[in-house]
């Protein structure tokens, strides 16, 4: 179901107060109330009051007759469902997507930045009161990790935080230059390794203080109790040290 308030005259229309009339009907803030699993939203309202008690609500944004550059406001009442913002009958896209959800009593601005020829709106959000998650971040510190390839050493590191702690960079600084060929340096979380997570120290021309890194991209989460290794590898035989730092972010 959807509810009107108070009418103003449509935008596209010229006004001129006159006499004593009031200018509420010009100022006040179009609201329409969704309480249904499906609604639409015309292009002369601003803002959409949808109450998802009774479950999630599907919510279609203006089409073609949309007024480009009009803020659209959507805001969930309940706290008890989210809301699925669209393009009319789910076609255009908002910020690159089909789709954006406004979680449960939370709120989202949309507004459209185009219209195609076949009436097709190109949507962008430009405000959500949902708080971005906050993330921590710590660093474990492997101090005179020994680079001689022949001795194969591997390094561990147990979390033991109770949550999933994800390996976000690795990062060495080498104690002298290398000889013969180069030193690695490869992650692996309980014996998978990650990806994008080894770090290769190059011998040639490699002197102390030199500092080389990996960012992981894929198959770097620690889970609780979960084991990262580190296991040094290559053809190096100098007897030379690096200072390997691991940042974790959870």
């Amino acid at each position: 179901m959807a509810v009107a308030t108070q009418d103003r005259l449509g935008l596209y229309l010229a006004s001129q107060q006159h006499d004593a009339s009031p200018m509420a009907m010009v100022l006040a803030l179009q609201i329409a109330l969704f309480d249904a699993a499906t609604g639409e939203l015309s292009c002369e309202k601003d803002l959409a009051v949808c109450d998802a008690t009774s479950g999630a609500i599907t919510l279609d944004l203006p089409g073609a007759d949309v007024y480009v550059g009009k803020i659209y406001a959507v805001k969930e009442t309940s706290s008890a469902n989210s809301v699925t913002v669209r393009g009319l009958g789910g076609v255009g896209t908002i910020d690159g997507g089909s789709t954006y959800t406004v979680p449960a009593g939370k709120s989202a601005m949309f507004v459209a930045t185009a219209v195609s020829e076949a009436g097709v709106v190109t949507w962008a959000v430009v405000g959500d009161s949902t708080p971005a998650a906050a993330v921590s971040h710590k660093t474990v510190l492997f101090t005179r990790v020994n680079l001689k390839g022949g001795d194969a050493e591997v390094y561990s590191y147990q979390n033991l935080s109770g949550q999933p702690e994800t390996v976000a960079a690795i990062g060495s600084v080498i104690t002298g230059a290398l000889a013969t060929g180069d030193a690695t340096i490869t992650a692996t979380i309980d014996a998978t390794p990650v990806t994008g997570g080894v770090v290769t120290i190059t011998e040639d021309g490699s002197a102390a203080g030199d500092a080389d890194s990996a960012l992981p991209s894929a198959d770097n989460v620690i889970p609780p109790g979960g084991v990262l290794e580190l296991t040094v590898g290559g053809t190096n035989d100098a007897a030379e040290f690096a200072d390997v730092s691991v940042e974790l972010t959870y």
